[in-house]
């Protein structure tokens, strides 16, 4: 899969990542839309957002819509093929 990364203050890449498996309680989904929001702008052209700086680089894309792909074991209130309006707490 394909992730919006910032390295470094206006170095924004498509980087290739690896399709995450779901733990307990999580669930896997394919984002149809997202959006860039404000601190994602300064955190590109700045490198920072206020007083926070990035040591590492940043996934984009926590606030999206698309399709629930697959749920772990403790997820029975979002069944797969169902479209879904996402806040995501990414981990790569």
């Amino acid at each position: 899969m394909h992730a919006a990364v910032i390295h470094a203050a206006k170095d924004l890449r498509l980087d290739e990542r690896l399709v995450p498996r779901p733990s307990a309680g999580e669930v896997l989904a394919h984002f149809g839309a997202g959006r860039i929001c404000g601190s994602d702008l300064f955190d590109w052209g700045k490198g920072r957002n206020g007083d926070f700086s990035r040591c590492e680089p940043l996934v984009l894309g926590y606030g999206v819509g698309g399709e629930i792909e697959a749920s772990a074991k403790g997820v029975s209130h979002l069944a797969a093929d169902r479209r879904r309006a996402i806040k995501v707490h990414l981990h790569f």
